[in-house]
């Protein structure tokens, strides 16, 4: 980082500048797009790159928190009765309406960046417009072919996202940069769409040094001690709970299992339910009479360090994009025990670290809504042994530590080399050290 830092000052005469496309700042927990703002922004950040950022709306927290990372959020300046209609994404499209001024309130920008099928497409506008000179990047959260499996996640029905995809291949040939938040999208992307004016940039997120310092629970000294399960809800499965139904069945064949065994159920916490929706949330699980369930809202730093350091376990179900990866590194940092889905971005991440050093079968579980049973002896399995499971999470979190000054290494290549220079067929790594914010925001 500090590399990369020292050929700045050698080499740019003036600070780059980026523009992204987006239509929210949000909370960082969400997932998607607030999730990637703050990778992207600390990325950007880390080579001396001013950075403004579009947003419909913001308030005065989301606003506040843009500050730390250094980004500036550029609203709607609408006028006449545009004033009394309530923003949406199409307002991107027609920015000379809704964004008055967009080319002097975004100075000297070098790079227009855009999400992939939500605001790329607004970008090229916008770059093509305003901003002739700077170059089109795109960020790439979901590798296309599971994205058409989980209807609305971006918000449209399947019929429009095919039209998105279709639009995107040509999105791609103008793009000089695709970056990648994920492994998994990185090798979907690379395979689907070997373009020769792009270069692929894969960024890996690592936990903070923070999440290392915090201690795994120990088990209380009694016969008979009350588990603590902890499961984080995204935003595009807070309707269809799609992954959480599978847990809540599991579950509640784990709470008869402890009741049978005349022990306390486990109590299972939810992290990141929308405000004044946990009660629609337990109603739609239907917990067993026996089985604790509670759900809570989107936590903040300090929260979420005493959940985790509260909780025995873990659940970190399939979750497209870069969010699931980025909560599962800070978990294993912290060295907790966990279960995830069997050949998931997820396990792949974690048999990439652990390269067979740790034995890792009792962490991954198939999460079929078909078949509960496996999900549920995981559960039982992991907590009757609890001092075992913890060491094997230790191991991971030691390949995990050794892991990181391998991937920092890479944060020293000159990307700024790949904004003043004309683009060359192949792709780059950066690691990026991320602050407690990437995963949840203050």
């Amino acid at each position: 980082m500090d590399a990369a830092v020292e050929i700045n000052r050698r080499t740019w005469k003036r600070e780059a500048s980026v523009l992204i496309i987006s239509d929210r700042w949000g909370h960082s927990f969400q997932g998607g797009i607030p999730t990637a703002l703050r990778i992207l922004a600390s990325f950007f950040r880390s080579f001396r790159m001013s950075t403004y950022c579009t947003v419909l709306q913001k308030t005065h927290e989301e606003e506040k928190e843009a500050k730390i990372f250094d980004v500036k959020l550029i609203c709607p300046e609408p006028r006449g009765s545009l004033q009394r209609t309530k923003p949406d994404s199409t307002w991107l499209l027609s920015h000379e309406a809704h964004f008055q001024n967009l080319k002097t309130r975004a100075r000297d920008i070098d790079v227009v960046l855009g999400f992939g099928l939500t605001t790329s497409e607004a970008a090229m506008f916008i770059k093509d417009l305003e901003f002739r000179n700077a170059k089109y990047y795109i960020a790439n959260l979901w590798p296309l072919d599971e994205i058409l499996e989980i209807p609305g996640i971006i918000g449209c029905d399947r019929h429009e996202l095919e039209k998105r995809i279709d639009m995107f291949s040509e999105e791609l040939s103008k793009a000089k940069i695709l970056i990648s938040m994920d492994q998994n999208t990185f090798e979907y992307c690379f395979q689907m769409h070997s373009i020769p004016t792009c270069t692929l940039v894969q960024i890996m997120a690592q936990p903070s040094k923070r999440y290392y310092d915090l201690k795994p629970p120990k088990l209380p000294e009694n016969d008979n001690p009350t588990f603590r399960i902890l499961s984080f809800l995204e935003e595009h499965d807070v309707d269809e709970l799609r992954s959480h139904r599978v847990i809540a069945n599991a579950m509640n064949l784990v709470a008869e299992d402890f009741k049978s065994m005349n022990k306390t159920p486990p109590k299972w916490k939810i992290l990141g339910v929308p405000e004044g929706k946990d009660r629609l949330i337990r109603k739609k699980l239907k917990p067993h009479s026996h089985l604790n369930v509670i759900p809570m809202c989107l936590p903040t730093v300090k929260q979420i360090e005493q959940e985790l350091q509260s909780s025995h376990l873990v659940l970190i179900p399939e979750s497209p994009g870069m969010n699931s990866l980025n909560l599962l590194l800070s978990v294993m940092a912290v060295g907790i025990p966990l279960i995830t889905k069997r050949y998931s971005p997820c396990h792949n991440l974690i048999k990439k670290l652990v390269a067979n050093k740790v034995n890792i079968e009792h962490m991954l579980t198939s999460m079929n809504p078909d078949d509960t049973q496996e999900l549920r002896q995981k559960i039982v399995h992991m907590l009757c042994n609890f001092p075992c499971r913890v060491q094997s999470a230790l191991k991971v979190k030691a390949c995990l530590m050794e892991s990181a000054g391998q991937l920092s290494e890479s944060c020293n290549r000159a990307f700024e080399e790949e904004i003043k220079t004309d683009i060359r067929t192949g792709h780059i790594c950066f690691a990026i050290q991320q602050s407690a914010e990437f995963v949840i925001s203050k």
